[in-house]
């Protein structure tokens, strides 16, 4: 009897052990259903509509007309060195059709080597040519993000003016027509960019002359290129050799 005891003690039985909630029919029907609903969803999202503009007609300041492919650099060749630069100057007229009910949208510049005055349907909407003309914006100072007001808006095609004024060298990149937040997120990623980049490149120059100093002061090391100890220590160490090879490939 002690025996038995014993076992039924240590060895409970099956049958009191409690079971397990599962899903009614209906459940896992509702569960595979919104599945399928989600990925449905996000096969037919598309991304907010963006009108890019590469085709234009550019008006010389001497009035002579000329369709361009944007972007498009003009420089002042003619003028000698001794002279003051008196500014290069040019209208790029385009035309976009927005539909018979045209909603608010915003111009975005991608590139705007000198100053701008940006009209549309006639209209101005932004200027900064002055006088005398201040020197040419660098940087993220290129990038243009100039929202339309409503009522400058008309069905069907509409006609914009961009006349860029620069000393010496002028240039207009091409031209993005879209939703404000949609062209602000795309002008956020361009400035950071533009930002960072520079900074990366210094990051990586930086490394490579403290490398390049090192492997002068013990040249021995380029041994460590010789995979044969790679291998070695996979071979006798896997699990530091695993943990090794996750923080060389993070730094």
């Amino acid at each position: 009897m002690s025996i038995l005891r014993m076992t039924s003690r240590h060895h409970p039985r099956t049958t009191d052990r409690p079971s397990r909630p599962r899903l009614a029919a209906w459940q896992r029907g509702a569960w595979v259903a919104w599945g399928l609903a989600c990925v449905f969803w996000s096969a037919q999202a598309q991304p907010v509509a963006l009108v890019e503009l590469r085709h234009a007609l550019r008006v010389g300041a001497d009035g002579a007309t000329q369709t361009v492919t944007l972007p498009d650099t003009l420089s002042d060749t003619n003028r000698r060195a001794e002279q003051p630069a008196p500014g290069v100057e040019a209208t790029y007229r385009l035309q976009v059709d927005l539909g018979a009910a045209p909603t608010q949208a915003s111009l975005y510049l991608s590139g705007v080597l000198g100053h701008a005055r940006i009209a549309v349907n006639g209209r101005v909407i932004s200027d900064s040519i002055r006088a005398p003309l201040p020197p040419r914006p660098r940087s993220i100072g290129r990038l243009r993000l100039v929202e339309i007001p409503e009522p400058q808006l008309v069905p069907g095609v509409n006609r914009i003016e961009i006349t860029v004024k620069s000393p010496g060298v002028a240039s207009l990149s091409p031209v993005i027509l879209g939703p404000h937040e949609a062209l602000r997120e795309l002008r956020d990623r361009t400035a950071f960019g533009l930002f960072f980049g520079p900074v990366m490149c210094v990051y990586f120059v930086v490394l490579a002359l403290l490398g390049a100093w090192e492997i002068v002061q013990e040249p021995a090391i380029l041994t460590a290129l010789n995979p044969y100890h790679a291998v070695v220590f996979f071979v006798n160490a896997p699990v530091p050799a695993f943990l090794s090879l996750g923080a060389v490939v993070l730094a």
